[in-house]
């Protein structure tokens, strides 16, 4: 209830919204910032003009406000997350196969990776590469950080990260630990024999 007020900026949050953020998080309060960024994507949770709206009705409510807390037969059905691996799931339904292949690549090898390691995970076609790389960033699942000429990609938040390597069947999760493995084989052979070369001149 209070990071609810906290990071809206409301006073008093209609009921329903607390009561199904609680059950969002479980009760945990790292998983807050997470599950509003879903319900904002989800079109659940909405800013305009300066105010937050919930369902379509406002978030913020008087004190002497009576509101149900069932829905209404008339209200549009929304897809709200009940769990953190279900706010996971929604997200990654949304993005293109290509984007999804990716961001399971990357939640298997680390939550901050360089570039070319990045790169190096991808073994198709490069436009379709940055297409992934810049949907990913675009939805805020990656954050792109830039510096001293070098350039990073890190998970958003870990805990969407934990979820997406929750979401990958064993045997499937099984298959692409093989296949990073060969990639990043295949990557650093290429650079010892690069190097090589450099050295040998």
């Amino acid at each position: 209830h209070h990071m609810l007020r906290t990071m809206t900026g409301t006073q008093n949050p209609r009921p329903e919204a607390v009561s199904e953020l609680m059950a969002a998080t479980l009760g945990r309060p790292r998983l807050v910032e997470e599950i509003l960024e879903s319900w904002v994507l989800e079109g659940a949770l909405a800013r305009d003009k300066g105010a937050w709206s919930y369902r379509g009705q406002p978030l913020e409510i008087s004190q002497e406000t009576e509101v149900p807390v069932t829905r209404s037969e008339s209200s549009p059905a929304i897809n709200l997350p009940t769990a953190p691996d279900e706010g996971a799931r929604l997200r990654l339904d949304k993005l293109s196969e290509a984007s999804r292949t990716l961001i399971e690549r990357l939640a298997l090898l680390g939550g901050l990776l360089p570039a070319d390691l990045v790169a190096a995970l991808w073994d198709g076609d490069e436009e379709v590469f940055l297409d992934a790389i810049d949907e990913l960033v675009r939805t805020r699942l990656l954050a792109e950080d830039v510096a001293h000429d070098r350039v990073r990609y890190r998970f958003e938040a870990e805990g969407f990260r934990e979820a997406v390597i929750r979401s990958i069947a064993g045997d499937r999760k099984t298959a692409l630990h093989a296949f990073i493995a060969n990639q990043l084989e295949s990557r650093f052979v290429r650079r010892r024999h690069e190097l090589a070369h450099v050295l040998a001149r």
